[in-house]
């Protein structure tokens, strides 16, 4: 890059689509980060042994004998190793190949049975359940909302009945902070961004709307040689993170003080921990209560993946059922089960109506409203996680539909 791109370069900061996260899975890189995991120096990378090893503690407090865990976003595997000396069974997943490679070294050479797994924990799918998954030192808020969103309902599928979940996150003011924070610049004789001789140039900008703090990275080797990083924080209130993890079908069981979970000095008041509980299907968070006594089964988690269409309807049948239908534009549809979606976002697209689709999955509305944005559709559809049975909804509708489900109730199955 040419360093004229730096001092002309507008004020506000565009991340382009591959600058939204550091590079953790570039081996260079990766390697330079393990180098900052590794030291003792200072809280910036992982956080020194003395404070790990305390939060280990309180976290075995919380754990039956041999649980099964699961560190998303484990590094060089500090919590996993520790947790391992202590009987149970580790599961690690990160993006960054030194550190997995040095957290299996050392796994092997302390003879500890860690499985450590390479890969960006957004498309990480396990095959067993847990009891328990824990996300530390802020990963949370390195991803979008959605992405949020869709970790911690994936954090919900892979955990056994009343499995915890353990998040520490950012407080919204830190990130704000960040976002705030003036440029800067610092001479690097060897750096995180390159190992030769640099200046490091930083910037940064907070999107009020988004709630994202947005930071440039220009790494100016002597030659005039420009490389630039970008990064991006998700900031979320305390009510937020509170809503996030319900609509995911957790509750929150504590927020550990300071104290009892000690963060380091360098981000005392900065991070905090939430310790939650998956919610068993028959006490499910406080959804819609039903008129019928019966215990309607949860029908779409039998059958909830990754994948968006989970019956024999496709988008192309969906639009023809809808152009059957005469679908006039300004319906109001109330999508009882709408499921990813599908149904409702495509009729917005192709017929200009507008509506509400509910559903009990919370993965299912989370890839719901990600179609909507898809499809350019998110200012005339709302989705909403809820149980369609027996939801009561004020206002009214022009259409209520349930398609492509089949509903049991009172010994009578219907489609």
């Amino acid at each position: 890059m040419d360093i004229s791109a730096v001092i002309f370069a507008t004020h506000r900061i565009r991340l382009l689509p591959d600058e939204g996260k550091i590079p953790w899975d570039e081996p260079a890189f990766s390697q330079r980060m393990l180098e900052n995991h590794l030291s003792q120096d200072h809280d910036w990378a992982s956080r020194r042994l003395t404070v790990i090893e305390q939060q280990v503690t309180w976290i075995t407090r919380q754990l039956p004998a041999g649980a099964r865990i699961l560190d998303l976003g484990c590094g060089p595997g500090f919590y996993t190793r520790l947790l391992a000396e202590r009987g149970f069974h580790c599961t690690g997943v990160d993006f960054s190949p030194a550190s997995i490679t040095w957290a299996r070294q050392q796994a092997q050479a302390a003879n500890l049975n860690i499985d450590y797994i390479q890969q960006d924990i957004r498309t990480y799918h396990p095959t067993e359940p847990f009891d328990f998954i824990m996300m530390t030192f802020g990963e949370l808020n390195v991803f979008s909302a959605a992405d949020a969103q869709s970790l911690i309902s994936h954090c919900a599928q892979w955990l056994k009945p009343d499995g915890k979940l353990l998040v520490e996150v950012h407080t919204f003011d830190e990130v704000k902070r960040q976002g705030m924070a003036q440029p800067g610049w610092q001479r690097c004789p060897h750096g995180l961004f390159l190992a030769v001789p640099h200046l490091l140039l930083t910037e940064n900008a907070w999107d009020e709307e988004a709630q994202t703090s947005s930071t440039q990275f220009w790494a100016i080797a002597e030659n005039g040689c420009t490389i630039r990083f970008g990064s991006q924080m998700k900031a979320w209130r305390d009510d937020e993170y509170i809503r996030l993890l319900g609509d995911a079908g957790f509750t929150v069981l504590q927020r550990p003080d300071s104290h009892t979970w000690p963060v380091g000095e360098t981000f005392a008041g900065k991070l905090f921990a939430l310790l939650a509980e998956k919610v068993s299907t028959s006490e499910d968070i406080a959804l819609s209560k039903r008129n019928n006594p019966m215990d309607i089964p949860r029908i779409f988690t039998i059958s909830e993946s990754e994948h968006r269409i989970h019956n024999p309807f496709t988008a192309e049948k969906y639009a023809t059922l809808g152009h059957a239908l005469r679908m006039k534009p300004g319906t109001r549809i109330l999508d009882l089960g709408s499921g990813s979606g599908e149904m409702l976002c495509t009729w917005a697209r192709d017929y200009g109506v507008t509506g509400t689709g509910i559903d009990i999955s919370p993965l299912f509305t989370t890839q719901a409203k990600q179609r909507a944005e898809e499809l350019g559709v998110s200012e005339y559809v709302h989705f909403i996680h809820n149980d369609a049975a027996g939801y009561i909804d004020e206002e009214k509708y022009d259409v209520a539909a349930c398609v492509g489900a089949t509903w049991i109730a009172g010994g009578v199955a219907g489609q």
